[in-house]
């Protein structure tokens, strides 16, 4: 059976967690599916990303968004009515490219990568499957609500557009998918699979080593306005209720802006890991990872790799609604004082609970396997009805 997969960023690196999802689930889905890869992209591809997805398809097209593109595509979707979130990917000139590539490799199924690249394939007729993956409108209403005067408008304008866009698209498509029940009831349809994330097994199969040299960790891509947020909240308003001046503070992340660059570096004490190139062995030199995370959605996988990795977790209600993860196994912090109280108890339990962290790491082994989730999406895709 031959399968097309859209997308609105080439799936390599896996810095960003739709690139994450989509590369994992494309590995397992090749396995039944011959595939043909279109995939849009705002920056380069280089010949080594290329590489990493060949064995999985059979043909890969690239569409690159140039900046020039990009305003022009704003600028037209926004007299459409369009959310930003899909009208910078829609170039109105790709269409007949799209439809020249679907109909010259004949597909059987589409399956589509967000709402953004909707557009391209919404008016085919061959069975086709859409993951929502976050709820995007959330997401952008949880960004205007740190927002102030005009760009809170504009933040709450765009949630408003995106919600409507995501109803409106719902029903081109004949099977729906979202990375989390808390996504799929944001996003307003009683019929929305659940697929979750995986873990990569190189993380389930790292050996623990008997000492760590940092003490607290954050991860993640530092771009997104989520992270931002979260590592400003860490430094300004959880550290100053720690007294750890020998502790070893790691804050690491691909592409950190100005911002968190000059919040670290107005602290001796905290060090940026800027664009790491081996995350799991910063996770394996870490005793506490912390995430702070207020206003994402979805699932974070990085709780998923620091629990895999011996880590002790703190992290906020808000991240754990994605994942379910019972409390035998991460500590939850609802403001600045209680992630700091934990903390302290972490750091003075953390040598005799390896036990408890073993256990962390076999639930996450037997809850998030890309091979049983990617099962599930195989099933949906193949299935013909409505």
């Amino acid at each position: 059976m031959k399968l097309v997969v859209i997308s609105s960023r080439f799936p390599w690196p896996l810095e960003k967690g739709d690139k994450l999802r989509l590369y994992h689930q494309v590995r397992y889905l090749s396995n039944d599916f011959e595939i043909c890869l279109i995939a849009l992209h705002d920056v380069p591809v280089r010949d080594e990303a290329i590489s990493k997805l060949k064995p999985y398809c059979k043909e890969i097209h690239l569409l690159p968004i140039s900046r020039i593109d990009a305003i022009f595509n704003l600028f037209r979707g926004r007299l459409n009515g369009l959310p930003a979130q899909v009208s910078y990917f829609y170039k109105p000139g790709y269409q007949s490219r799209v439809d020249k590539i679907i109909s010259d490799f004949k597909p059987d199924r589409v399956y589509c990568q967000l709402i953004r690249v909707t557009g391209y394939v919404k008016e085919f007729t061959i069975p086709k499957t859409i993951d929502y993956m976050d709820c995007m409108s959330l997401s952008v209403l949880k960004r205007a609500s740190i927002e102030k005067g005009l760009m809170h408008l504009l933040w709450k304008n765009e949630s408003r557009r995106t919600a409507q866009y995501e109803k409106e698209i719902y029903s081109y498509f004949d099977h729906h998918t979202a990375i989390s029940q808390a996504d799929a009831d944001a996003i307003g349809f009683k019929h929305i699979q659940i697929i979750q994330n995986g873990i990569d097994e190189s993380y389930l199969n790292q050996l623990w080593p008997s000492e760590r040299d940092i003490d607290l960790l954050f991860l993640g891509n530092l771009s997104y306005f989520s992270n931002v947020h979260a590592v400003h909240f860490l430094v300004n308003e959880i550290l100053p209720l720690i007294n750890m001046p020998a502790s070893k503070i790691i804050i690491a992340g691909a592409h950190p802006g100005n911002s968190i660059k000059k919040i670290i570096n107005k602290h001796v004490h905290i060090e940026l890991m800027a664009n790491p190139i081996d995350v799991k062995s910063i996770y394996a030199r870490s005793k506490i990872f912390i995430a702070p995370i207020s206003l994402g959605t979805g699932q974070q996988n990085k709780i998923l790799e620091a629990l895999a990795c011996g880590c002790a977790v703190i992290t906020s209600p808000e991240v754990n609604q994605g994942l379910k993860i019972p409390s035998e196994f991460i500590r939850i912090a609802n403001n600045a004082n209680e992630y700091a109280l934990q903390v302290l108890e972490l750091m003075d339990t953390y040598p005799y609970k390896n036990s408890s962290r073993l256990d962390a790491k076999c639930w996450v082994q037997d809850h998030f396997s890309w091979e049983k989730n990617s099962k599930k999406l195989i099933d949906l895709i193949s299935d013909s009805s409505r």
